[in-house]
């Protein structure tokens, strides 16, 4: 249910073009006037901008400014957006595209994924079903300092599995992603086994 409804909700500021995707918000000194010169920068004069984890300088730059929201991934809900995107607050949302702990939930590790490591440079990852593409190779350029070459993404159906202390019921697991990730022949990513 709350997936669904963030999909909706992103999916309508999308075609009203008010997203509006950026690589990472660095704000080094604890200044407005340097958020201020980071959004004139951007051609920006308003915003909630949706951050994966939000500094001490980034919320102590911001605060001041009414028509700013400095919000991250962990608070945000429908609610709360339903509020911003509501007529009288029509503002843009700026997202920080590159959270690489909220995109790649693990490595997978099978005899399958060792071949396709081994034989073509590949890395198999479980990925959050929202990730795109995009998103998915600068996460891992970020996280292990690698040139991503190809990604490819395969959308996984849950398992249904009968419970037998539920009386025989069949439940069903969550649907997931896991992105085959290819890079430059020379890179190597050493992935440990938890």
């Amino acid at each position: 249910m709350y997936k669904s409804a963030m999909r909706s909700i992103f999916s309508s500021l999308a075609k009203e073009n008010r997203v509006f995707l950026s690589d990472k918000i660095n704000i080094e000194n604890p200044k407005t006037k340097v958020f201020v010169d980071f959004l004139k920068k951007n051609e920006l004069k308003e915003g909630l901008f949706i951050v994966d984890e939000i500094s001490n300088n980034l919320d102590l730059a911001s605060r001041n400014l009414p028509n700013v929201n400095v919000t991250n991934l962990n608070t945000l809900n429908p609610i709360n957006l339903l509020k911003f995107n509501s007529q009288s607050y029509r503002r843009k949302i700026i997202m920080s595209t590159v959270i690489p702990n909220k995109i790649i939930e693990s490595a997978l590790v099978s005899e399958k994924s060792s071949l396709v490591g081994q034989n073509a440079n590949t890395y198999v990852f479980k990925i959050n079903t929202s990730a795109t593409k995009y998103q998915v190779k600068k996460a891992v350029e970020e996280k292990f300092d690698v040139n991503v070459t190809k990604v490819n993404i395969l959308n996984i159906k849950g398992k249904k599995k009968r419970m037998m202390n539920l009386k025989g019921k069949i439940r069903k697991k969550s649907n997931w992603k896991k992105a085959y990730v290819s890079l430059k022949p020379e890179q190597r990513i050493e992935i440990i086994q938890e």
